[in-house]
């Protein structure tokens, strides 16, 4: 998972994951330094603007709390990745025809410990970016209820990293994290990729049973 870790950072307050040109690339949709909305529904277009921008914010000061634990931070990012984040999507995306043969107990097991997974990665590879500014640059909608939102993290010495955002509005006015994609390299794939790779070379008995010990506690 070390390649994952790398990609965490650069996608904020999403834990996206920075791999090499091995892994699987997703084309975005979005380009250029700014991304032209394209929406007939421009309120809830800048309302999705406005979750990212609050997320990035939310995310970057939680790893300024003064004083704050590592075992803190992780707690307060597990928040936010179950709460605006589409996890069961992206978990389902990952593990695809390989989880089928698995029973609904073996099923929620696997959830839980991607989940914490998630959040591990993201968390640990975030509280290195104290410094970090993230501000969202654009946006357009993908299709009904589904955008794309652009950011720019930038930190001081570095080069700036641009983000799109790929978010879905859903029932109850709640907006959900889907996919992130930096440098046309997507979360989900690179993911996928990791994953399908391991059950592929070990086998999903085995795999289900590394995964959990590793991962079944954060």
């Amino acid at each position: 998972m070390c390649k994952i870790r790398k990609f965490c950072f650069y996608c904020a307050i999403g834990a996206l994951f920075l791999a090499s040109d091995a892994f699987p690339k997703a084309k975005s949709k979005c380009r250029g330094k700014h991304v032209v909305s394209e929406s007939v529904n421009k309120d809830k277009t800048i309302d999705c603007q406005t979750f990212i921008q609050n997320l990035g914010n939310e995310a970057i000061e939680i790893i300024n709390i003064q004083g704050i634990s590592h075992d803190g931070v992780i707690e307060k990012f597990k928040n936010i990745v179950k709460k605006h984040f589409s996890i069961n999507q992206i978990a389902k995306f990952c593990f695809g025809k390989h989880a089928r043969s698995l029973n609904k107990k073996q099923k929620e097991e696997l959830l839980r410990c991607f989940t914490n997974m998630f959040v591990k990665l993201y968390a640990s590879s975030f509280e290195e970016y104290k410094d970090a500014h993230f501000v969202v640059t654009g946006s357009r909608e993908k299709s009904k209820n589904k955008f794309l939102i652009e950011s720019r993290i930038t930190i001081e010495g570095k080069p700036d990293v641009v983000i799109v955002w790929d978010v879905s509005y859903r029932e109850a006015e709640k907006f959900c994290i889907c996919d992130a994609i930096t440098n046309e390299i997507s979360l989900r794939q690179i993911l996928q990729a990791q994953i399908t790779g391991n059950i592929s070379e070990k086998g999903m008995k085995v795999f289900l049973a590394e995964f959990q010990e590793k991962y079944g506690k954060i």
